[in-house]
């Protein structure tokens, strides 16, 4: 395996590959309620929600877990912005970017979200392993899909989370429509700020190809990040590095 962490999403995608197959292989992260099902894989969790948070520290303190529980204050202070970036700046060929606008500013019903403003568990403990200055970061997990028609490889916002309707997990069908944009603009922009940093990502296929947008967002990397499948994966930790055959290289 690549040496280096290991950030596990909980993304539906990672139920078809054994985790636990990387133990031993870097500084495994795991994020908000994995510790329900594997309390001894992970060496530290991330979670910046409070109620999972709380959730998390009470079962560490009750059955004495070992993993690292890492919460909001214990993470970077620093909001995916550059000095001197204009508010509005967008790369190439992306129509939105930090912000995601619904409606016309005249309507009364119009909203702009601001992605600087927000932080998730996954892309935190990504960043939260950049810069504690691994040069090499695997990513499983992080599906940033819906549910996928198997035919047309096209997606709907339904959540996907191995969690989803469990105790301090949305009880609702459908994501916020936002959340893929802020995802993305959130791992770009770790991207772009740690260029010596390699970044892998793990996922099925059908993920990959329904998630078109991966690319226009990732080609704004400093050459530093690979996305392949979870075969991947299992070739790394064959020792096979020679053979990946990646689907995308920005």
């Amino acid at each position: 395996m690549i040496s280096g962490a290991i950030v596990i999403g909980n993304g539906e995608s990672r139920a078809k590959f054994d985790i636990t197959s990387l133990k031993g292989h870097g500084k495994i992260y795991g994020c908000n309620a994995i510790y329900r099902d594997y309390p001894k894989l992970c060496d530290r969790i991330v979670s910046v929600n409070e109620p999972m948070y709380k959730e998390i520290f009470d079962a560490k303190q009750k059955l004495n877990f070992k993993f690292q529980l890492i919460g909001e204050n214990d993470i970077s202070g620093w909001d995916f912005r550059f000095k001197g970036e204009r508010p509005g700046w967008k790369p190439p060929g992306l129509k939105t970017y930090r912000f995601h606008k619904r409606g016309k500013e005249s309507s009364p019903n119009y909203r702009c979200v601001d992605f600087t403003s927000r932080r998730g568990s996954g892309t935190s403990a990504v960043l939260h392993a950049a810069e504690r200055g691994y040069k090499n970061i695997c990513i499983l997990g992080f599906d940033m899909v819906g549910k996928i028609k198997a035919k047309a490889h096209d997606w709907a916002p339904w959540i996907n989370n191995i969690y989803k309707n469990t105790e301090h997990y949305p009880q609702r069908q459908k994501q916020k429509s936002y959340l893929i944009y802020e995802w993305l603009f959130h791992l770009t922009q770790i991207f772009r700020r740690f260029p010596d940093t390699n970044f892998y990502l793990f996922n099925n296929k059908d993920n990959w190809d329904a998630n078109l947008l991966y690319t226009s967002y990732f080609q704004n990397s400093r050459g530093n990040v690979f996305c392949g499948t979870y075969e991947c994966v299992n070739q790394l930790l064959r020792g096979q590095n020679d053979h990946i055959d990646w689907i995308y290289k920005s």
